[in-house]
C-alpha cells in the first residue's frame, strides 16, 4: 500500500469532478499501489471491495482514463493468454 498514492486518490476525490463511486475506486486502487504507483486487481475484486457490479467498474476505469487519472496495460501470460490489466496511477 502507498500512503502517498492514497493520499493523491483522496485530493483527487476532493476536486469535485469525480462521482462518489469514482473517487471509492481511485483509492481503491491506489490501496493496492506499489512503490511504482501500479496494482493490478481484478476488476471483481474491485466490484466486491466497492460494493458496486462489474459493468460500473469498468465504465468508472474509463472514466477515470479520460480525466487523465489513470492508465491501463492488458497483462498476458506466455502461455496462459490474457492475465488481466495492470493499472497505473498518474500524479
Amino acid at each position: 500500500m502507498s500512503w502517498e498514492a492514497t493520499s493523491w486518490a483522496r485530493q483527487c476525490g476532493a476536486s469535485g469532478q469525480l462521482s462518489p463511486g469514482e473517487v471509492l475506486l481511485l483509492i481503491l486502487l491506489a490501496d493496492h499501489a506499489d512503490e511504482d504507483w501500479s496494482c493490478y486487481p481484478s476488476q471483481e475484486r474491485l466490484a466486491v471491495d466497492s460494493n458496486q457490479g462489474e459493468r460500473t467498474v469498468r465504465r468508472q476505469i474509463g472514466r477515470l482514463r479520460e480525466l487523465g487519472l489513470i492508465a491501463t496495460e492488458t497483462r498476458y501470460g506466455e502461455s496462459r493468454g490474457r492475465l488481466g490489466m495492470r493499472y497505473y496511477l498518474l500524479r
